[in-house]
């Protein structure tokens, strides 16, 4: 099964810097905490190869 996702990744220019990647993590673990129809669940979380942090949510067709 396809399922289209949005993934959003750490920018690398960001990696070293350690309150970046705090509020990132803080981000994931808040937005894995929300469960309400008007907000977008987490799917995943991880690291790219490269060691940069990225969510995964579901695709919603629209605009920014």
């Amino acid at each position: 099964m396809c399922r289209a996702v949005a993934v959003k990744v750490m920018h690398c220019s960001l990696l070293a810097d350690r309150e970046a990647n705090l509020r990132f993590d803080r981000e994931a673990r808040v937005c894995a905490m929300l469960d309400h129809p008007g907000c977008i669940p987490l799917l995943d979380r991880g690291r790219t190869e490269e060691g940069a942090p990225f969510l995964v949510f579901p695709f919603v067709e629209g605009q920014d």
